[in-house]
């Protein structure tokens, strides 16, 4: 667990700048996918009939999971540029989006449990739906802990 902490931590690093360009994106993407795939492979149980399933659909997960992550990265963006002069119609259509985005992202992790309980068993299931929320929480506290509260808004 040691391992995800550290992982989520560095991938709360990046979600604090703002005019990231979609190769940065990408890159930092590919970064913490690589490293959070290694993670997963020690730390879920997979017996040889299972494995290549799992992966399979891991892969899937990761492709939605990303697609999620780049309008989180964006959606911080908007925040931190309109922070100055946000007018309250355009915080909440952020915080409407923020909260989209979180039962999104919820709602993946549900579908892909699911989908892996079927293919590779309730123990690995189990296991990838824990390593997934547990860097969820992490990276939404990261976020929440590093960004300013929104003090006034502009009439």
């Amino acid at each position: 667990m040691k391992k995800l902490l550290v992982l989520s931590l560095v991938m709360s690093m990046f979600s604090g700048y703002s005019q990231s360009s979609k190769e940065e994106v990408d890159y930092y993407q590919s970064i913490f996918g690589m490293g959070k795939k290694e993670v997963v492979a020690e730390l879920i149980s997979l017996d040889a009939e299972t494995k290549d399933s799992f992966w399979k659909i891991y892969d899937e997960y990761e492709t939605s999971r990303k697609e999620l992550g780049k309008n989180r990265i964006t959606l911080l963006e908007k925040y931190a540029n309109g922070y100055d002069s946000m007018s309250a119609e355009s915080l909440n259509s952020i915080m409407k989006e923020s909260m989209s985005l979180s039962v999104k992202t919820d709602k993946l992790i549900g579908t892909y449990y699911k989908k892996l309980e079927k293919e590779a068993g309730v123990l690995a299931a189990s296991q990838f739906y824990h390593i997934e929320f547990y860097l969820v929480s992490e990276i939404r506290v990261a976020i929440f802990g590093n960004i300013p509260m929104i003090e006034k808004v502009k009439k």
